[in-house]
């Protein structure tokens, strides 16, 4: 490791340091480590959607795998969501293909929703779906509770909003995978 002269460190921890307590961490952690730790530190939109529609549409249903009876020990990071979309008016498509060519994915259009995984042992694989919006309020369909359920599933959209699916893959009671994906409904 390369030690940094006074200056270079002043030079890093200003270029480091912001108000949050993340930038706080990353500046003092930048002083043992240098400038390149780390360069860059973002949460993603889809994080940050989460989160705002987590706090606008709480669910008193909701379960949280942190809160199950399961360790959690994310040793493989490839699985992956795909979700085939058919609905009315289009031949069947992956929602990706179709928020790409900007169609919209409207309610009442099937989702079949697929974990692609490497995964050879495992003992089970849980979901979640979890609604947001006035609608799926409305009609007390928020939902969000985890549950045991082949590596492929089908849903159907209803609730006009965005929408999340978790799919997590256990082993000897162990969270050893897990993957989202954002599901878009317009009307």
């Amino acid at each position: 490791m390369k030690l940094l002269t006074r200056e270079q460190k002043s030079n890093c921890i200003r270029r480091e340091s912001g108000n949050s307590n993340i930038d706080k961490a990353i500046g003092e952690w930048a002083k043992i480590f240098g400038c390149d730790f780390p360069k860059t530190y973002s949460v993603s939109d889809n994080t940050r959607l989460y989160n705002s529609l987590q706090h606008e549409f709480p669910s008193s249903t909701e379960e949280f795998i942190e809160n199950k009876d399961y360790s959690i020990d994310i040793i493989n990071t490839s699985p992956y969501l795909t979700v085939n979309v058919i609905q009315n008016g289009f031949r069947p498509i992956t929602l990706n293909s179709l928020i790409k060519s900007f169609f919209p994915l409207n309610s009442g259009a099937r989702l079949d929703i697929k974990l692609n995984h490497s995964i050879a042992d495992y003992d089970k694989i849980l979901w979640k779906v979890r609604n947001y919006g006035g609608e799926a309020e409305r009609d007390g369909q928020l939902r969000g509770q985890i549950e045991s359920r082949p590596g492929q599933i089908t849903e159907f959209t209803k609730y006009n909003g965005e929408h999340f699916v978790e799919c997590y893959i256990i082993k000897n009671n162990t969270v050893i995978a897990k993957s989202n994906i954002l599901i878009p409904i317009k009307k």
